[in-house]
């Protein structure tokens, strides 16, 4: 958990459960998480673990409205996570109006049978918002009709995709233009690290182009320039950092 974080749409990380993650995507071949796990010999190895310090820290946070990243060194929506620990979770977001939380999952159908029944729509906090982290344009087509049915069934106020790191060109307008849960923000970018895959300049024109065209905000989070990997650079000479506005509950 923490509060500051060097990921320019969060003002804090929040990892209430200790957890081990599994990979389901060509994005985990690199996860970033895994490796400071491991790195610092934390890497959790039995069931998961509901840290109840850390899960009271939102609650603590009481000077201004945060953008709080919830579970992001693994994935709440993981098999292994029973439903009774994301119902603490969200009762945690429900106490915090004043702050927006971003959940993010790579498992688009576990997101129904996960959310607790005590907040299906019309219960889910509106200060929740829902991602999904994709990488490839073949995820894209085979993971998206799964979760969007799912978060129909919750109804975030904001759902929002992650492309990062983008391995593949991937056309987001489907999921812009879905009658279910169309996609309210995108956020993009390459892979880093050791052994990182490259991305290329035009699949992140190509996203800012259907963004701009369907009126939605766009964040070139991570790109590269002349090798070095940059965070939130210019694209075409202008900066795109775009965010909705922060929804309270």
């Amino acid at each position: 958990m923490s509060d500051g974080t060097s990921i320019p749409y969060l003002d804090a990380t929040w990892n209430p459960i200790s957890m081990r993650c599994t990979p389901c995507s060509p994005g985990c071949d690199h996860c970033w998480a895994r490796a400071v796990q491991r790195r610092f010999h934390r890497e959790h190895r039995g069931e998961p673990v509901l840290v109840e310090s850390v899960l009271q820290q939102p609650l603590h946070w009481t000077r201004k409205p945060r953008r709080i990243g919830v579970q992001f060194n693994g994935d709440i929506f993981h098999p292994s996570i029973p439903r009774e620990m994301i119902a603490a979770v969200l009762d945690v977001v429900v106490a915090c109006p004043q702050h927006t939380f971003l959940f993010l999952t790579k498992r688009a159908a576990e997101v129904y049978w996960k959310v607790p029944t005590s907040y299906i729509y019309p219960r889910w906090p509106r200060n929740a918002w829902v991602g999904l982290s994709l990488c490839t344009e073949e995820e894209a087509v085979r993971r998206w009709p799964k979760f969007a049915q799912a978060v129909y069934d919750i109804r975030p106020a904001v759902v929002w995709l992650s492309l990062e790191p983008l391995l593949t060109s991937i056309s987001v307008e489907p999921m812009l233009t879905d009658d279910r849960t169309p996609v309210k923000w995108v956020v993009a970018g390459c892979e880093s690290g050791p052994g990182r895959r490259q991305s290329k300049t035009r699949w992140f024109r190509q996203l800012r182009h259907e963004c701009i065209e369907h009126g939605v905000p766009y964040m070139y989070k991570q790109g590269e320039e002349h090798g070095t990997v940059v965070e939130l650079p210019e694209l075409d000479g202008f900066l795109w950092d775009q965010m909705p506005d922060m929804v309270t509950a």
